[in-house]
């Protein structure tokens, strides 16, 4: 018994979306992982671009006669500065199409292949904050560390699927050594 064109045609297309369909469900997991990475990448570039342009406060560090202090009031006033600038600068929604290659892994062929859109979307404001971190040098000397921690939450869209996707960086902006004076030494005398 002869198959018709017309069947032939409806038996083709019927093994090609099953292909399609075990080929999406087999490589889902891959994908994702993938495409979080990526956007992962994109969101952190933009991130660092965007804080290179951050104009740090230059009396963060208030240097007193016995002592030194980090100036809290000015960082918080830099802080809601750097806040508004970085969420006003940083792209909400992000498109991209993903060479198939890019998924493989291969350098050689990152970027052939039929294309996949994957799409990001940030379902929050950015959020920054400051750290101060101190580093004890010796016996007087301290090494002070500014550092700007970004957090933001979003949604990586891939085909039907759609995976939460959290970025937390730290970024450093600014060091400052701090020389302290040399101490008084007493020798040590016996019988006193």
């Amino acid at each position: 018994m002869r198959l018709k064109k017309k069947n032939l045609l409806i038996l083709l297309s019927v093994f090609l979306i099953i292909n399609v369909i075990i080929f999406y469900v087999q490589f889902l997991p891959y994908f994702k992982i993938h495409s979080k990475t990526y956007f992962h990448e994109r969101m952190v570039n933009e991130i660092v671009e965007s804080a290179k342009r951050i104009e740090i406060p230059t009396d963060f560090i208030v240097k007193e006669e016995d002592r030194i202090r980090v100036n809290t009031m000015a960082l918080n006033r830099w802080l809601i500065e750097v806040n508004t600038y970085l969420n006003q600068n940083i792209q909400k929604k992000m498109d991209a199409n993903i060479p198939l290659g890019y998924f493989t892994g291969i350098v050689f062929i990152q970027n052939k292949g039929p294309v996949i859109p994957v799409s990001y979307l940030m379902n929050q404001r950015l959020l920054a904050r400051y750290d101060i971190k101190t580093t004890s040098l010796g016996i007087n000397n301290v090494l002070i560390e500014l550092i700007l921690q970004v957090e933001c939450k979003g949604h990586v869209f891939l085909g039907f699927e759609s995976m939460e996707m959290e970025i937390t960086e730290a970024i450093p902006l600014a060091l400052e050594y701090v020389q302290g004076e040399v101490p008084q030494i007493f020798p040590y005398e016996k019988g006193a």
